[in-house]
């Protein structure tokens, strides 16, 4: 076999391929109350679970206090479904307290 010649030139372009699916849509911001007002006892967890609408998966979420008090904690936020975002708050206080409390949940459809 003998030595390689010089590279051609550069071919043509290939056509335009069509575009894809939206690989996310329909973004929603879903509230919940967690059955505000509610009575956390002293040193107790409370749970709250915010659904996404069907066919939408979470992607986020959080927590908001209207009576802030230095003895509630937010321990945690976390998807616990592919549709469902958690939070978990703990009452530090040495006595049971009420509490208004909201979640919310960022949702939206995602291709597969």
């Amino acid at each position: 076999q003998g030595v390689a010649g010089p590279p051609g030139p550069m071919g043509l372009p290939g056509v335009k391929g069509t575009n894809g699916p939206p690989e996310l849509s329909g973004y929603q911001r879903v509230g919940g109350s967690c059955g505000s007002p509610v009575t956390i006892a002293k040193n107790a967890a409370y749970t709250c679970n915010v659904t996404c609408p069907t066919g939408k998966m979470v992607l986020g979420g959080g927590i908001n206090q209207a009576n802030a008090a230095d003895s509630l904690t937010i321990v945690t936020g976390w998807p616990s479904q592919n549709d469902v975002w958690s939070i978990i708050v703990r009452n530090d206080d040495n006595k049971a307290g009420t509490y208004s409390l909201a979640a919310w949940a960022v949702c939206a459809s995602v291709a597969p």
